[in-house]
């Protein structure tokens, strides 16, 4: 049984918002715990700008016709294993995971873009774009840090 476009669509959507409220919970989780002011002010300052991010993906849902998901528990449990697990695994693969996952997210809501403009949804696809741009930059901001080793 084949699954229809706007099905398809639906479950990206789905995927990208509930990534979107894992990022949320793992930086608000991370600003808390880290010791370097910085790192920290720019982990609040990222879980600030995803509930704008959460907002705009679940704006999204309007072109399939669903309700978006509000939370997903299961993201916000796995945003506290691995927030647990940073004295264990290092915070630079801790921060590389999360940069990784913004870059992911970058991607797919390029894609969402392209298909929303092929459609003639304007509106939808320059709201993904505007996703595309937050990941990408949330991605270049943890990546620095990465790359700083601390």
């Amino acid at each position: 049984m084949s699954v229809s476009p706007t099905e398809a669509l639906a479950a990206e959507l789905r995927r990208a918002l509930l990534a979107e409220f894992g990022a949320r919970a793992i930086y608000a989780r991370l600003a808390k715990s880290v010791r370097d002011q910085e790192l920290a002010r720019l982990l609040q300052e990222l879980c600030v700008e995803q509930h704008e991010q959460v907002r705009a993906a679940a704006s999204l849902f309007e072109v399939v016709r669903r309700q978006p998901p509000r939370d997903s528990l299961r993201r916000r449990v796995l945003a506290h294993v691995l927030a647990s697990l940073r004295p264990v695994l290092g915070q630079r693969v801790v921060l590389r995971i999360c940069a990784d996952a913004e870059r992911t997210r970058s991607g797919d809501y390029a894609r969402l873009s392209e298909l929303f403009a092929r459609t003639g949804a304007l509106a939808p696809a320059q709201t993904a774009r505007e996703c595309c741009t937050r990941a990408a930059r949330h991605a270049d901001a943890l990546d620095a840090w990465v790359a700083l080793g601390r």
